[in-house]
């Protein structure tokens, strides 16, 4: 009997082109055993195998647990595997400038876009419409929303989201912080009496998304090619933040510059994942080019290797 979570592993199985013998390569779990987790035979797996699933898929443990039963997904081990998920190398944010409009800012509501549709930001990617299609519907079938936090930081809630769609132009969202006079009833929280005063204020701010790509393309742009952007077709939300614009804008390109500009190799294979895997590859092809160089990604086609070597040194220098 199929299930929800079976089909999401064939499903990502098969838009990697990987057999369930490639992937059980990579399982505490042999290829037959896989099948039947796909075929909805085993209907809840076991958390390790969970996490290697989506260690060896590139998702989010969270999008994976979502599409367990409802009466699994709260069961201490997998909420011990979201709280260290909470920190994968996977997780992005991206800041996005906005004007407040104020509902009731007495009663602590406002709204604004979380993220915009087109633009290439500074960090050389794009939001394609339609990228939150999946995530929105995933929390739909929940009753929830993505998390409102301050500044990325799960340990400082400040509210709740009220509303969260897509248009033409993004992601618009309406909130409501937990200050004093809250419309929800809600006790009042400094931090989010703090939050009220910076939006309400003449300063920078924004709202920020923490995000994992599910689904991704690199397309050279620009003059002669010679820029390129990754398209960001689909992704999964964890919780938009209300930040002070700028802080972070480029922070998901940094460690890759740093590498480049300073001339040394990192120590540890695990430093280089994180360093391919800030610059736009899947944790898979980070693990295969590590072990295997450009040839276990392109095999060996020369004219291939050559555009790839180019492309790893436009994404980590910038163009």
């Amino acid at each position: 009997m199929a299930t929800a979570f079976g089909d999401r592993i064939q499903e990502l199985r098969e838009e990697q082109e990987m057999t369930l013998e490639q992937l059980a390569a990579d399982l505490p779990i042999t290829a037959s055993t896989l099948g039947q987790i796909e075929r909805g035979d085993v209907e809840v797996p076991s958390s390790d195998v969970i996490e290697a699933l989506a260690g060896a898929l590139d998702v989010s443990i969270q999008s994976l647990i979502d599409r367990l039963p409802e009466s699994e997904q709260d069961r201490p081990v997998l909420l011990e595997l979201l709280d260290d998920d909470k920190t994968s190398r996977g997780r992005e944010t991206k800041t996005f400038p906005f004007e407040v409009k104020v509902g009731d800012m007495d009663a602590g509501t406002f709204e604004g876009y979380a993220s915009t549709f087109g633009n290439v930001d500074s960090g050389g990617d794009r939001v394609i419409s339609g990228a939150f299609t999946g995530t929105l519907k995933d929390f739909g079938r929940k009753g929830q929303l993505p998390a409102m936090v301050w500044h990325h930081d799960w340990n400082e809630p400040i509210g709740e989201w009220l509303g969260m769609s897509q248009d033409s132009k993004g992601l618009p969202v309406s909130g409501q912080l937990w200050v004093s006079g809250n419309n929800l009833g809600k006790a009042s929280i400094e931090r989010s009496e703090q939050v009220r005063n910076l939006l309400t204020s003449n300063g920078p701010k924004g709202l920020s998304i923490g995000y994992e790509v599910e689904k991704s393309k690199f397309v050279n742009e620009g003059e002669n090619g010679k820029d390129l952007v990754r398209n960001l077709e689909k992704i999964t939300l964890f919780e938009v933040s209300p930040v002070l614009f700028g802080m972070n804008a480029e922070a998901t390109v940094t460690a890759a510059k740093a590498a480049s500009f300073s001339g040394a190799l990192p120590e540890r294979k695990r430093e280089l994942e994180k360093i391919l895997r800030d610059a736009g590859f899947s944790r898979r092809d980070s693990k295969r080019l590590i072990a295997g160089g450009w040839a276990a990604l392109v095999g060996d086609d020369e004219a291939a290797l050559k555009e790839a070597l180019q492309d790893l040194s436009n994404t980590i220098n910038g163009g």
